[in-house]
């Protein structure tokens, strides 16, 4: 799989609440269809900092610790623990001349594993970028003409927002999916920085 960084629909909701003076606004993005290749997950799994790389350790330790004790080199000790990958191993030829395969039963270390796709494959690393965020929300109160009976002024308006409040979800583990290499290479991300959260305020005056 090699991905695309071109997303196939993107959808926005946004709505506008008044009530008397008070207005409130929201406005959510959705983008579906993309991928990226995730740098920041390959580095992790390299280093073994991700989730990922947990699976297999601790038996793959205790079959190092059960080797050493027998004084038995690593090249005449089959593991009794670690990483198990998925797949198959062949075990001889049918009649016809046709190899026959049996479930993969070889455990690995998955620090030399997880290292070996890091160098082999980008596959393991590409991620759906689809996401739903919950983009805005403004508030803003006025205080009419009543409220400066003795003031030449026609109203005062009073306004807060946030914006990149909440991704609400996405498929692309601990990375926002906005996160980009740069602004000129679409479905890359190395080691990038999350689309920043604003917050900010409002004062309009009218005489």
């Amino acid at each position: 799989m090699l991905g695309n960084g071109n997303y196939d629909f993107t959808l926005g909701w946004g709505h506008q609440f008044q009530w008397k003076s008070l207005s409130v606004s929201a406005l959510f993005d959705m983008k579906f269809g993309a991928e990226v290749y995730c740098q920041s997950d390959v580095l992790a799994c390299y280093h073994g900092t991700s989730e990922r790389t947990l699976e297999g350790r601790e038996a793959w330790y205790a079959s190092e610790e059960a080797r050493k004790s027998r004084n038995i080199s690593s090249s005449d000790w089959k593991p009794t623990g670690g990483y198990l990958v998925e797949g198959v191993i062949q075990d001889g030829i049918d009649s016809e001349g046709n190899p026959v395969y049996r479930p993969n039963d070889v455990y690995v270390d998955p620090e030399v594993y997880w290292q070996s796709v890091y160098s082999n494959t980008p596959e393991p690393f590409i991620y759906d970028a689809s996401y739903i965020k919950f983009r805005e929300l403004s508030l803003s109160y006025t205080f009419g003409k009543k409220w400066f009976k003795n003031a030449p002024l026609e109203s005062i308006t009073v306004s807060a927002f946030g914006r990149n409040l909440w991704l609400i979800w996405c498929n692309l583990p601990n990375v926002d999916p906005e996160s980009s290499y740069n602004s000129n290479k679409l479905g890359l991300e190395y080691s990038s920085l999350p689309a920043r959260r604003n917050f900010g305020f409002g004062i309009n005056i009218k005489f």
